[in-house]
């Protein structure tokens, strides 16, 4: 091995895929640390009234879904609608 080589034999490929795959990550931690600040959708505080006016929205995306027989489509709007905090 070169003396400025790190890769410790791993195969250059399988470095960048690990690098990409790490940058994903950084990404979602991210748009999570977003979603649960203060301004974040899932930072507020939800009373009996925030939570009205959603819940009927996601009740017509999960009748949506059901309508189209769309399984993907109905689990996505059913976690969403189950998972409001």
């Amino acid at each position: 091995m070169a003396g400025g080589d790190r890769s410790h034999g791993v195969p250059s490929r399988r470095l960048e895929l690990l690098a990409d795959d790490v940058e994903r990550i950084r990404q979602l931690v991210e748009v999570v640390r977003r979603l649960r600040s203060p301004q974040g959708v899932h930072g507020r505080e939800q009373t009996h009234a925030s939570l009205r006016a959603t819940m009927l929205e996601e009740a017509y995306e999960v009748l949506e879904a059901i309508d189209e027989q769309s399984m993907p489509k109905l689990a996505r709007s059913w976690a969403t609608s189950c998972c409001r905090s």
